[in-house]
This record gives C-alpha cells, sequence and structure tokens, in this order.
C-alpha cells in the first residue's frame, strides 16, 4: 500500500495575507471570511490542494503555523489578536487537510516572533496539541531505510536566495556525518523562506518547502516584492522500497493579486513602527545620565519631559499628514 506524507510549510494563520477557512466563526460570534483578493484566493487553494492530495499518511507542519499577534506593528496585519481564533482556525484547516480522519502528524518549531514569544506562549506547540500532533524542534525521520530531516530554517540563508540555505545545510550535513559520524540524512527539508527551491549530489538532496503566505509588507522591505511559492509538497514510498518520489504543488499566483497588501496598510505599519522606535529612543535618552540634567534643577526637567511629550504628539502629527484616511 502507498505511503504518503505531505510536507505543509508556514501558514502563518491570522495574516491578512495568508491562508484562512472559508468560513470562520471568531470567539466574539462574528462570522468572516477570507478578505477578497489574494487571501480569498489562496484560501481557494489550500481547499485544492487537500482536493489533489488526498487523504494522506502522514503530515509534516514546517512550523510558523501562526502570524502571532504582530507586536511590532501593533497589531497591523492581522485578523484576529485572540489566541483561541488561531488554534481554532488551523485545526479547522487541518481537519480539511486530512478529510476528517486521524493522521499521524509532526509539528516542527518555528520561529518565536510568530509563535506569541512576546507573550510568553508558544503558538506552534499549542496548535499542536490541538490536532494530537508530535511537537519537535527538529524532526529526523526513518521510513524503507532512508532518513528525512526536518526542520524550520537554514543556516546562513537570507530570503533573497532561497537556495543558498539548504546548500548550506548540505555542506553542514556531509561534513558534519565525516567528521563525527552524525548519520547523514537522505533529504534535508526546511520551511521559514517562502520560496520552493531543490538542490543536491549525489548523497543529500535538500528542499526548500513552499509556503501559504502571500508577499506582506515585512518581505516588501527585505526583497522588493518577490513572490513566495504558495503550495506544498507530497512524498510518496512505494511498496517496493525503491527511492520515493518527491512531488511539489506549486500553485502560479495571478499578476493581480501577486501582493497581498496595499500601500495604505503598508504605511500604517510604518507609521507605527516609527512612533514605537521614536518613544523607545526618547525613553533612552532621558535614562542616560549626562552632566547637564545633572546640574539642571527639578523644574527644568519637569520642562524638559514636557517638551519631550510635545515632540512625540509633533512626530505623530507629521505622520499622520501623509496617511491616507482609515
Amino acid at each position: 500500500m502507498r505511503f504518503r506524507r505531505l510536507i505543509i510549510g508556514d501558514n502563518h494563520v491570522l495574516s491578512n495575507y495568508a491562508v484562512m477557512p472559508l468560513n470562520f466563526t471568531l470567539t466574539s460570534g462574528q462570522q468572516i471570511r477570507p478578505a477578497k483578493g489574494f487571501q480569498e484566493w489562496v484560501s481557494h487553494k489550500w481547499m485544492d490542494f487537500c482536493h489533489l492530495t488526498g487523504v494522506p499518511s502522514q503530515i509534516i507542519y514546517m512550523g510558523d503555523l501562526t502570524e502571532g499577534f504582530c507586536e511590532k506593528t501593533a497589531g497591523v496585519g492581522i485578523w484576529s489578536a485572540d489566541k483561541d481564533d488561531a488554534l481554532n482556525a488551523f485545526k479547522l484547516l487541518h481537519l480539511i487537510l486530512t478529510h476528517g480522519k486521524d493522521i499521524e502528524t509532526y509539528v516542527v518549531q518555528g520561529t518565536g516572533y510568530h509563535s506569541g514569544s512576546q507573550r510568553g506562549i508558544n503558538l506552534d506547540k499549542e496548535c499542536a496539541n490541538e490536532i494530537n500532533a508530535d511537537y519537535r524542534m527538529v524532526l529526523p525521520l526513518e521510513k524503507d531505510g532512508r532518513l528525512d530531516q526536518f526542520a524550520h530554517q537554514s543556516g546562513g540563508v537570507s530570503l533573497k536566495n532561497a537556495d543558498t540555505g539548504i546548500k548550506n545545510e548540505i555542506d553542514f550535513a556531509e561534513n558534519n556525518s565525516g567528521k563525527y559520524g552524525y548519520p547523514l540524512p537522505n533529504n534535508i527539508w526546511r520551511g521559514h523562506i517562502h520560496r520552493y527551491a531543490l538542490r543536491g549530489d549525489d548523497k543529500v538532496t535538500a528542499i526548500q518547502v513552499p509556503c501559504w503566505e502571500g508577499t506582506t509588507p515585512y518581505m516588501a522591505r527585505k526583497t522588493s516584492f518577490i513572490v513566495p511559492s504558495i503550495g506544498g509538497i507530497v512524498q510518496d514510498f512505494n511498496e517496493k522500497k525503491l527511492e520515493p518520489s518527491i512531488r511539489k504543488i506549486i500553485f502560479d499566483i495571478p499578476q493581480d493579486i501577486a501582493i497581498g497588501f496595499n500601500e495604505v496598510e503598508l504605511l500604517r505599519i510604518e507609521k507605527n513602527r516609527f512612533e514605537a522606535e521614536s518613544i523607545k529612543g526618547i525613553e533612552r535618552e532621558l535614562r542616560t545620565p549626562t552632566l547637564r540634567l545633572e546640574t539642571i534643577t527639578a523644574n527644568k526637567r519637569e520642562e524638559g519631559k514636557c517638551l519631550t511629550s510635545k515632540s512625540i504628539q509633533s512626530n505623530r502629527k507629521t505622520i499622520g499628514k501623509h496617511l491616507p484616511p482609515s
């Protein structure tokens, strides 16, 4: 009997630019649907992917199952800041992928920022608990005498060069195997970069897994609007225990929705970031002892604080002038 493994990268549930259930009820009772444009398209492609792959034997989620709560942008870019909404939405997407069956599932640890570490929680782990999945930081799996290794990030990688990291991973694996006797994987799997790539030699193949989130304002700043790869990977093991097949399913994004956000959102995010950084900078200056501050009177100190407060307000007004109306 065929054994089918699905490898799913970076869902980023909660993001305005990522997959979500086509119909979803928030914990508040409000019913919502994906936003028109990219989010609606990618959410339908999740349904198509689930239909194309059928009932799998095993599922590997490559981390960053949710977007987290976007603390750096004061919550701009997510459709809910409720942990239960994140868990319920991911669980619903998982049920669609499994066709309601009880499927062996693993979750690999993603990045702390997207897991809610700034709130002291781990959404990747909590999502894993919701679907009864095994949660690991690094996941080695052996089947039919072949070793696959799964982890979220690659070493020495940038968003602009998707295959740099997996090339490094091959070098690391072969060096460590020869020098220290570590088991050499047949396949190395990585997520995080949101773009598909494959590299290999006669010993090891490394695969950068696609994702389920479109171009975000963060990616636009880092990559000049490089468009991610949307989809997943199917790995089929055959009865004769020959080398398993690896098949990518990647959906071409229509040109008119390739950028998953609008300029208004980008400007709001930049405004929030600028305000937060300005306030932090002023607070640092107030905490730094100087000769001038030590010699002025208490009244002068109070005056300085008032001036500081006025300058913050002035900054906010200046930024607000450049923003379109909400």
